[in-house]
């Protein structure tokens, strides 16, 4: 048993339970974990808010630090002037200057967190009278000459100081001292290290003071790396991934008198931290879910119950209904929905059985529009072949025999024209009556499509087939049509004759033999009967000859200036090839190919093919392809090669810019060359919907312009000598002196 069968032995109310649990669970998920998603989000975001308010207060504190610094060394050096002079020299001020005063008074030492990592005093020439701090030791030199140089200019100053390196930060106050214009400075730093951060930040959290050359210092010694110098290297607030443990960072800048210092500070706190307060979100959002899920668990069943029951109810008499009992009556006791249905449901049933009587004359009456045509009352198109198909299979089996006749009324669509299509169509429907009325009743008879008819006669051979052709010339012959003015007009019809098994042994053969024949009939005038068993040519020289006028028909059909332009290209070219001395072979081959050089445009949309109007360029694409089916369509006849390379290469140019393969000079065959002029000529001297025609001096002027381009230039001279003597040229009569 198979998933669809399984399914389908499912009951109703579970038919409706699943699904409903389903979706309403779905998004009832869907819903939790958003919601939890949110809050766990909120969490972190939380974490985001609070390291980037700890990073600018870290900075603000290192900020307010250096600008103690200045302040209080500021307040000492004024102490030292004053107990030695304003113009004191070095030497006295310094044997003023208490140094251990000046490190309390800037609470270097002690329990302060300010040490007095460096001190430096610069003479008046910017030299180092004294240098201490830690990095000296360690071979490294402050970057401090910007800071040295404000000072020397008078201005007590403080900044914060780093190693050219970058890996050390020192908070710097600078003040100057001695007469007016000839300073010297004494400077006192702190060191940021780890002792200074840790102080700062709360347990859980890691601080960083960090410079483009790296970290300078860490409250932890463990997470000075290189790991951490990389993802502090990105200087913006980001949740970095670093040794495999996810973070959450902010930095912040230090600025000093309102500029940005190079020393950067940034506050990281373990995600592992956020862990349990997003855990216990993520706990009591499922347990919303659970009671949620086990609400709709019993609405489910509630609705599934009252649904499904009623339409079980429903489905009994259904079946009830369908074995033919239209008596069949739900009690209805709701006013909802499924009440109205079942309303409807007893209604129905009483509208069932005059329904079902009169469904079976509209059946009736159906199929037979379906297989007859509307006008004639024949069989269509459809069933008129659908018989044949029969009556050669009933044949077969049987070693039997029939005829098949194809019949095209005579100027039918100058009938049309002249009289108008009403009595076009009168004269379609007396000719069919006269069809029936004629005919045996065994035979079939059908509108085969337009003016052509189809007999289809069960147990005949040539000589009844021929017979039954006769007689209804002779009939037609006597039935003139009479027009509303009272005028009397002949009518005639070809017929073209096919016989089972003589002249195939398959649907598809027995109907292209008999069009076939029924082009020989009009081809000869019309008003004949031609078949297989009547004529003295072959079979194949018959097919090839239909085959060939079929073509020429279609092309008729499709566009009335095609097949004019057919034939008059093939006139000039059959004297062009006159004056250059083709052999009478090659003249019958040009006959020929001049008027199927256009075949390929059957393929061409109708839209396309009668615009009113120039072509665009997608559609002068689709025009070119139509020497590429021509070429296919008479692939399809045999012995035709000559004819299909002057098809395929009569839109060749002889510089090679033409299509479809770009030929050029002698590579492109004589007759394809030959169409290329007379087809450019042709198309020259017609009115189009989009341009007048040229005169013949506009015309022959165009072509000697082309010469050597487009044109072979022994072509056109050729052509221009043929319309000299035009009067002379030959005509074409048709495809009998072609084969």
């Amino acid at each position: 048993m198979n998933l669809s069968e399984r399914l389908s032995r499912i009951s109703l109310r579970w038919r409706i339970l699943i699904p409903f649990l389903v979706v309403s669970l779905g998004v009832s998920f869907a819903a939790t974990y958003v919601l939890g998603r949110s809050l766990e989000s909120q969490v972190y975001e939380q974490a985001d808010q609070e390291v980037r308010q700890e990073a600018l207060l870290t900075a603000s504190y290192l900020e307010r630090e250096q600008t103690y610094i200045v302040s209080q060394l500021t307040l000492a050096v004024e102490e030292g002037r004053m107990l030695t002079g304003e113009n004191a020299s070095l030497v006295d001020m310094m044997s003023q200057l208490d140094l251990g005063s000046i490190m309390s008074m800037l609470g270097f030492g002690g329990e302060s967190l300010v040490k007095a990592d460096l001190v430096k005093i610069i003479d008046q020439d910017g030299k180092a009278v004294l240098n201490l701090n830690r990095d000296l030791v360690m071979g490294r030199d402050l970057d401090d000459g910007a800071l040295i140089a404000r000072g020397l200019q008078g201005a007590s100053t403080g900044g914060i100081v780093t190693t050219i390196d970058g890996k050390s930060a020192y908070l710097v106050g600078a003040a100057p001292f001695g007469d007016s214009g000839a300073y010297s400075l004494i400077m006192f730093g702190t060191k940021i290290d780890r002792e200074m951060l840790s102080s700062t930040g709360l347990a859980e959290r890691i601080l960083f003071a960090y410079t483009n050359g790296g970290i300078a210092a860490c409250s932890t010694a463990s997470h000075k790396s290189e790991n951490w110098a990389q993802a502090l290297a990105v200087r913006e607030n980001t949740r970095p991934l670093v040794g495999g443990d996810r973070y959450v960072m902010a930095s912040a800048p230090v600025t000093v008198n309102d500029e940005q210092s190079p020393l950067s500070v940034a506050v990281v706190m373990p995600v592992d931290t956020l862990a349990a307060e997003a855990a216990g979100y993520w706990t009591r959002t499922w347990l919303i879910f659970a009671a949620g899920a086990a609400t709709l668990l019993l609405a489910g069943f509630i609705v599934a119950r009252r649904v499904a029951d009623p339409i079980r109810q429903m489905t009994r008499a259904t079946g009830r209904l369908k074995k033919g009992d239209f008596g069949t009556r739900i009690n209805v006791t709701r006013d909802d929905e499924i009440g109205e249905l079942a309303r409807a449901f007893n209604t129905m049933g009483e509208e069932l059985k005059a329904r079902d009587e009169s469904l079976a004359e509209s059946f009736n009456e159906v199929k037979r529009l379906s297989e007859t045509d509307a006008l004639t009352g024949l069989l269509n198109h459809r069933m008129i072949n659908e018989r044949l198909a029969q009556e050669l299979a009933r044949a077969q089996r049987y070693g039997g025999r029939f005829g098949l006749i194809v019949i095209d009324l005579d100027n039918f669509k100058l009938l049309n024209d002249t009289h108008g299509h009403p009595v076009g169509d009168e004269t379609l429907r007396r000719f069919g009556e006269l069809l029936v009325r004629e005919m045996r009743e065994v035979d079939f008879i059908g509108r085969h499509g337009g003016d052509e008819f189809m007999i289809v006669l069960p147990e005949c051979g040539p000589p009844e087939i021929a017979g039954a052709a006769e007689k209804l010339q002779s009939v037609l012959a006597d039935s003139p049509l009479e027009t509303p003015d009272g005028s009397l007009i002949p009518l005639q019809m070809s017929l073209g004759v096919a016989c089972y098994p003589e002249d195939g042994q398959d649907v598809n053969t027995l109907i292209a033999l008999a069009d076939a024949n029924l082009y020989l009939s009009k081809s000869r005038g019309g008003n004949t009967v031609t078949g297989t068993q009547m004529t003295d040519l072959s079979p194949e020289d018959i097919t090839v000859y239909g085959m060939l006028g079929s073509l020429v028909t279609i092309v008729d059909n499709k566009d009335r200036y095609t097949r004019h332009h057919s034939e008059e290209v093939t006139e000039w070219a059959l004297s062009l090839g006159k004056v250059l001395g083709l052999s009478d072979e090659s003249q019958k081959v040009l006959r020929v190919a001049g008027l199927l050089h256009d075949i390929g445009k059957i393929g061409v949309p109708d839209r396309i093919l009668r615009k009113p109007g120039r072509l665009t360029e997608e559609e002068y694409e689709a025009i070119k392809q139509h020497t590429l089916l021509g070429d296919a369509i008479v692939a399809a006849i045999p012995d035709l090669s000559e004819v299909r390379a002057a098809v395929v290469a009569h839109h060749e140019r002889y510089d090679g810019k033409g299509y479809p393969h770009q030929l050029s000079g002698e590579d492109i065959p004589l007759l394809g060359r030959i169409l290329a002029v007379t087809d450019a000529y042709s198309a020259m001297i017609t009115d189009r919907p989009y341009r007048k025609a040229l005169s013949v001096q506009e015309a022959v002027a165009e072509l000697e312009a082309g010469r050597g381009g487009q044109f072979d230039p022994r072509c056109v001279d050729a052509f221009i000598q043929a319309l000299d003597s035009f009067d002379e040229a030959v005509t074409t009569e048709g495809f009998d002196d072609a084969f």
